[in-house]
């Protein structure tokens, strides 16, 4: 958290900032904007790539791509 906050402040306190491999942003109602968006998901930590271990059910709904085909998985599972 203390990193998060540094860089928060680093990068002049914005709305949004870069860290690893991508945007972060400061609220709680951007960041649910966002992880509601369309978006090419991938196993990551951070923005910054990263294994899955396998106590991490297969098909778990944060690795899941958001796509705009109305039948993808990520939004089956959030609509049901």
């Amino acid at each position: 958290l203390a990193l998060f906050m540094w860089e928060h402040a680093a990068f002049g306190s914005a709305d949004y900032w870069w860290h690893g491999e991508g945007v972060w942003c400061w609220s709680y109602d951007m960041c649910s904007k966002i992880l509601m968006s369309e978006q090419a998901r991938k196993s990551a930590f951070g923005c910054i790539a990263s294994c899955s271990p396998d106590l991490f059910a297969s098909g778990i709904l944060i690795f899941l791509p958001n796509l705009a085909d109305p039948e993808c998985e990520w939004k089956m599972i959030r609509n049901v």
